[in-house]
């Protein structure tokens, strides 16, 4: 028996409308797992014919869904099927109704490494956001305290500390 190896792409869904905008946005994405895959799956058709798309969708599985930071981790058989499907990603630019843009974060090799990767990154932008908070401007932007603030991002997130 022959063991299946698979690669682990991390990658940020953003809209297209909210890129160019000063403040984070924090408006969860609408969309499930199956409207992921089948965005993918399409584009896969488009540009690698059907060939494409049927050595990557054999494989191929959406991993993790967090609505609220709008981050997929996708799993895919590694070598050709992982690098159509790496190939493809920077064209999905819509899931259902929303147009999207997205972006590669990292690729692992195993899922616990893009997770490890995830939790810091997670981490990483905590502090920077309560950075931008703890200013006098945020402050009187946001009308928040620290302690409040701290648990809205923590509820947004979904990220245990």
């Amino acid at each position: 028996m022959v063991r299946r190896k698979h690669r682990y792409a991390v990658v940020q869904l953003e809209r297209t409308s909210s890129i160019a905008l000063p403040y984070l946005d924090v408006k969860p994405l609408k969309a499930s797992e199956d409207d992921i895959f089948k965005a993918v799956k399409i584009k896969l058709g488009e540009l690698h014919g059907d060939y494409g798309r049927a050595v990557t969708t054999l494989g191929m599985r959406v991993k993790y869904l967090n609505e609220a930071t709008r981050i997929v981790v996708l799993r895919a058989r590694q070598g050709e099927p992982f690098k159509m499907m790496a190939s493809t990603l920077p064209f999905v630019t819509s899931i259902g109704a929303e147009s999207i843009q997205c972006t590669t974060l990292y690729i692992a090799g195993t899922i616990r490494h893009s997770l490890i990767f995830l939790e810091k990154r997670q981490k990483r932008i905590f502090k920077q956001v309560l950075e931008m908070f703890k200013s006098d401007k945020g402050q009187k932007k946001y009308k928040m305290s620290e302690p409040e603030l701290k648990e809205r991002i923590l509820q947004i997130t979904k990220l245990e500390m």
